[in-house]
């Protein structure tokens, strides 16, 4: 009885010590091969520096012999060397990565390490920011917006922004000084679909990156010709104002068959005869017509003066349809802003925004 129960314990233990011993159970696996340091940032670089190379230590804690089976590099840039392909227990690897580097501004590189006690490879990387040279900042950084601030120049902005959709628009600054700045901006009165990133702080000669997103997902009230201001600088001095101009139109999906709408307008233009100008309100009216297929649908109409008045017969216009719209000022508020500009936004999407002036 004593020998079977003697037997019994002897595989028990075998057993339990077989389990204790594979890879990625109980979360034991990290704590058998892992790295000193899994990211090394070399922060910011000089922008003549063409390689970066860095050696990362490999260290081996469990009581088995790990072997570096292969190491996947995620781009051509990149050169890697182990001093051995075995580690014994206890003992330490280095993996030297070389990275050779290009213009861009970001640079971020990493290999994958796969050994023979981890289910999942071990990730290294190294990241750092390139610095531009004094020629370079001068060159593609042409607008000053403080002391050391300068930016790449006015923002691209797609031509329209249309209802259900995502899009942005960027551009880059940097710290043309020798010591770090901090960065404020201010957007005012601009709608919720409307965000702005900017970042809070720039090492001498680092850019940084200003994103703008128009998220159109949900419902807007907003149509037509918009213009918000972001006004950006050092922190604690002026700021400097770079323009958000912005046209939101309806989806302009192309119908599945046929030619779409197309929006015309005969005249764009009038000027006040000197017999109008000694009324008290003037009255002006025009047509648009669709010129194309399937449904026209008018938007929206919008006069540049607040006092001025706009009505339209209809908003829906079928192929060859047109409609009128009658446009009503007071004289002396034409008088004051010179131009009033009507801007009318339809489902057109070769040209879902137009224009029609009234001069005094």
């Amino acid at each position: 009885m004593k020998v079977w129960n003697y037997q019994l314990l002897t595989v028990l233990l075998l057993f339990v010590s077989f389990f204790s011993c594979q890879p990625g159970r109980e979360g034991g696996e990290s704590s058998l091969v892992y790295a000193v340091e899994e990211e090394w940032d070399a922060g910011l670089i000089e922008d003549t520096l063409r390689i970066l190379q860095h050696d990362f230590q490999l260290v081996n804690a469990s009581a088995d012999t790990c072997r570096i089976q292969k190491i996947d590099k995620t781009c051509g840039c990149i050169r890697t060397t182990a001093d051995r392909n075995e580690i014994m227990p206890g003992d330490t690897a280095t993996i030297s990565m070389v990275v050779e580097l290009d213009n861009s501004p970001y640079i971020d590189k990493e290999i994958y390490v796969y050994t023979s006690l981890k289910k999942e490879p071990i990730a290294l990387y190294i990241t750092a920011i390139r610095g531009l040279s004094d020629q370079k900042i001068q060159s593609q950084f042409q607008y000053p917006m403080g002391e050391n601030l300068r930016a790449m120049g006015s923002m691209i902005f797609p031509p329209f922004l249309e209802q259900g959709k995502v899009c942005g628009a960027t551009t880059n600054i940097v710290n043309a000084g020798k010591e770090p700045i901090e960065v404020e901006w201010e957007l005012k009165d601009a709608p919720k679909w409307l965000t702005v990133d900017v970042p809070s702080r720039l090492q001498p000669k680092e850019t940084g990156r200003i994103n703008v997103s128009f998220d159109l997902s949900k419902p807007s009230k907003e149509w037509g010709k918009h213009e918000y201001t972001l006004l950006v600088g050092e922190k604690g001095k002026k700021r400097f104002p770079l323009a958000i101009p912005t046209i939101v139109t309806p989806d302009l999906t192309a119908p599945e068959q046929g030619e779409g709408p197309q929006a015309f307008l005969p005249k764009t233009g009038y000027a006040l005869l000197d017999s109008e100008k000694q009324q008290t309100t003037i009255v002006k009216h025009f047509d648009m017509l669709n010129m194309g297929g399937n449904l026209l649908t008018i938007a929206d109409i919008t006069p540049s003066i607040p006092s001025a008045k706009c009505k339209v017969e209809k908003t829906e216009l079928s192929e060859r349809q047109k409609t009128r719209i009658l446009v009503e000022v007071p004289v002396k508020d034409l008088q004051r802003d010179s131009v009033l500009v009507i801007g009318i936004t339809t489902n057109d999407k070769n040209s879902p925004y137009r224009e029609v002036q009234i001069v005094y």
